[in-house]
């Protein structure tokens, strides 16, 4: 039984961060029980209540899940989310980016469902399923804690609604969005991650391999000397000490 808090409409990210931390790390009995990822069954279970309580009312639904439900084939994730995707039930993947939520450092996405996704109400995308990857958006306000602008969430929640809405001027962004068909979902074994659909930006499409290796190399040899000149400092200190 959760406190009463998680139920509030407009409940803070430190709430939040916690019940994702709390929903991730649930201790159960026996051995083999502990060694299950409880997300897949926490994942079915909010599943069959928004199928219940929507029935054919082209309800929607939002969640925010733990970044490994978007890959994850343990406790029966996989089949879960083959389910969803076959049934036409979801509609939007949001990768969110670390550090968002505070007590937790377990990263998050987001889920929506759409219980008809051709009612009429909004454009018919029955076979598609929106990707957006927000890993790189919102700025750190400390070492610990990122957070979205206004601007963040205006581009994302706008993003989605575009392509969503009949008249929405919709078109993918390499990097951020991509609009894929089941066909290709179903192609890459039901796996959720957006990075897989929205594609590499220009500046990653340039990485150089030889020159990020060499640069990384170079620091790691500066570090290496670094400690063992100041390993050496500590030693010749700590040789001066007089014990009584």
């Amino acid at each position: 039984m959760l406190p009463k808090v998680y139920a509030r409409g407009n409940l803070d990210p430190t709430n939040l961060g916690g019940l994702i931390d709390l929903v991730g790390n649930i201790a159960l009995c026996d051995a083999k029980a502990r060694s299950a990822d409880v997300l897949g069954h926490v994942f079915e279970y909010f599943l069959g209540e928004f199928a219940l309580a929507e029935g054919k009312k082209g309800g929607q639904a939002g969640f925010v899940l733990a970044k490994g439900a978007l890959t994850s084939k343990t406790s029966g994730e996989g089949d879960i989310r083959k389910a969803l995707i076959e049934a036409r039930l979801l509609d939007c993947i949001v990768n969110l980016p670390a550090k968002l939520f505070l007590n937790t450092q377990i990263p998050a996405s987001l889920w929506f469902l759409s219980r008809n996704k051709a009612n009429g109400k909004f454009r018919n995308r029955t076979d598609e399923i929106l990707f957006i990857d927000a890993r790189n958006m919102g700025h750190l306000i400390n070492r610990r804690t990122r957070e979205f602008s206004a601007e963040d969430i205006a581009k994302i929640s706008g993003t989605y609604h575009n392509w969503r809405n009949t008249d929405g001027d919709y078109e993918d962004i390499k990097g951020f969005c991509n609009s894929a068909s089941i066909k290709r979902v179903r192609k890459l074994d039901y796996v959720l991650t957006p990075g897989r659909y929205v594609g590499l930006t220009v500046e990653e499409d340039d990485f150089d391999f030889n020159e990020r290796f060499t640069k990384l190399k170079a620091e790691l040899e500066f570090q290496l000397t670094e400690e063992a000149r100041l390993n050496s400092l500590i030693a010749e200190n700590l040789g001066r000490v007089k014990l009584p």
